[in-house]
């Protein structure tokens, strides 16, 4: 893993196009399910023009999960799970208390 950020570059086919280097830095290994067998996951994040992308990938060195810049927006392969997530989703809002009852009390 020592050469994985070594020489990688991005070609970005937006507009004229553009070619950009890749930075690419190696976390701590995790864990995930992947068709409900446990397998290792590699973590790594990648930064191009600045955007850091987190790539998640199996022993094989398959992607498995990739969470882009946007807000909230991952792509996950079929039937893979990472424990635990790696961004737990926004809780939900809690829906407002009902209102007091309208009316004279004690009559």
């Amino acid at each position: 893993m020592e050469q994985n950020d070594r020489d990688l570059w991005a070609i970005i086919p937006k507009q004229t196009g553009a070619i950009a280097p890749v930075q690419l830095a190696t976390y701590a290994d995790m864990h995930g399910t992947l068709n409900g067998k446990s397998i290792t996951v590699h973590h790594l994040v990648a930064t191009i023009q600045g955007a850091a992308t987190e790539l998640f990938s199996g022993p094989e060195n398959q992607l498995l999960q990739a969470e882009l810049p946007q807000a909230g927006f991952a792509l996950v392969r079929k039937g893979f799970v990472l424990q635990p997530p790696s961004k737990a989703p926004p809780a939900p809002a809690a829906p407002p208390a009902p209102a007091a009852p309208q009316g004279a009390a004690g009559q």
